[in-house]
């Protein structure tokens, strides 16, 4: 696949990136290889003939389906990588607790816990003193 894509490019490129902007290069590359062997048109086969219209060769015109798929193939995983990068996936994350036992506070305390709740019932309201508050 290597020496394909350098071949039909004409220069050499590294397939096994290791930052991500070498990564978004080879993605763009092997995308717009596989869009230039798709506009190939649909594979088949011509026939070159002579002055008396004696079939002289039979060849292969159009794009190459094995080759396109691999190259579709690559890119798509290439483009996965890159977007790992760019977009991290989100996973659930399950925080277990046991549950307050209220009893145990003072009243000062149970103001506090109060008031930092309500805080966090109202993100939209700017708290006094507070200058750089945090959104979510």
């Amino acid at each position: 696949m290597q020496n394909q894509v350098e071949a039909r490019l004409g220069k050499r490129i590294n397939m096994r990136p290791n930052s991500k902007d070498e990564m978004r290069k080879c993605a763009m590359v092997l995308s717009g290889l596989a869009e230039r062997e798709r506009q190939k048109g649909e594979p088949r086969i011509v026939e070159v003939r002579d002055e008396n219209g004696k079939v002289v060769e039979r060849r292969k015109e159009g794009m190459d389906l094995g080759f396109l798929s691999e190259l579709v193939e690559k890119a798509g995983k290439m483009w996965e990588k890159v977007c790992n990068f760019e977009w991290p996936r989100l996973s659930a994350v399950n925080v277990t607790h046991e549950p307050l036992d209220l009893s145990q506070y003072t009243d000062e305390e149970l103001a506090e816990l109060e008031r930092l709740h309500a805080i966090g019932r109202s993100p939209t309201r700017a708290l006094p003193g507070r200058v750089e508050q945090t959104t979510h």
